[in-house]
């Protein structure tokens, strides 16, 4: 048994668990090893501690990146629902007074695209267009005025979410180098501790130690590893007669992985 894939949230579970099994059960079995043993724990530990600061920060950049889409919603819906109304307004114009295509290039609201840049794009077009002269539409000025607000609202909230967006694709990248480096450290202990368990003839103790090596390829490790019980003093039994009954420990929350 052993988790085949440790998720960045599930580092955060085992690096402190081996870190400290490491030096409290291999430590010490071999003293010409201890000083890389001690290393290596003390590695997983930064190593974890790395990855829990590029959670936190991916996290923060995951909630700015909601808040961009969720705010970009009124605005957008507003620039669409005035383009409708102007689309209205030139069909109500005299036959020949006005090219509609000269404001719609693409023709309709729908045909143009009502993706938040190309809205944008057509609101710029349009506001060019209505501050002409010689546009030939009624209440030319009304119609600019709305467009430009529409247009100004429009426009920084669909840079906050692009910027987001970008930060957010910059986070994923360094969350993924956290975890690469994560998992050449906690491989490294790993071989280091095989080492001097195989020298001593304790190899068995590799899942006490590595709690990923103790649970199914599947798990998905929710909190954190239990700690073994102790071998001595087993719990008292009720029954003097009765044999005693050894301390069990509580088992970690275990799910299995979304694949």
């Amino acid at each position: 048994m052993a988790d085949r894939y440790i998720d960045h949230e599930e580092t955060l579970l085992y690096g402190p668990y081996a870190a400290r099994k490491i030096k409290a059960v291999a430590v010490g079995l071999h003293p010409q090893f201890d000083p890389a043993l001690t290393y290596l724990a003390d590695e997983i530990t930064d190593a974890t501690q790395a990855m829990d600061r590029a959670l936190q920060s991916a996290r923060r950049t995951d909630s700015s990146h909601r808040a961009g889409v969720k705010d970009k919603q009124p605005a957008l819906a507003q620039a669409r629902d005035v383009l409708r109304r102007l689309g209205r307004h030139l069909d109500a114009h005299k036959a020949g007074t006005i090219d509609k295509k000269r404001f719609f290039p693409s023709g309709s609201l729908t045909e143009n695209g009502t993706s938040a840049p190309r809205v944008l794009l057509l609101l710029g077009h349009l506001t060019t267009e209505l501050a002409m002269r010689n546009c030939g539409v009624t209440d030319a000025k009304t119609w600019h005025q709305e467009i430009s607000v529409a247009a100004a609202e429009l426009s920084p909230v669909i840079a906050h979410a692009d910027s987001a967006r970008t930060i957010r694709r910059g986070q994923t990248a360094e969350l993924e180098q956290a975890r690469s480096a994560w998992m050449q450290v906690y491989l490294a202990a790993r071989c280091a501790v095989e080492s001097v368990l195989r020298i001593t003839g304790k190899l068995h103790l590799m899942p006490a130690i590595f709690y990923d090596l103790a649970v199914p390829g599947d798990t998905k490790l929710t909190t954190p590893p239990p700690e073994p019980a102790p071998t001595d003093p087993p719990v008292a039994p009720a029954d003097p007669g009765a044999p005693a009954v050894p301390a069990v420990p509580t088992p970690a929350k275990k799910t299995r992985k979304r694949r």
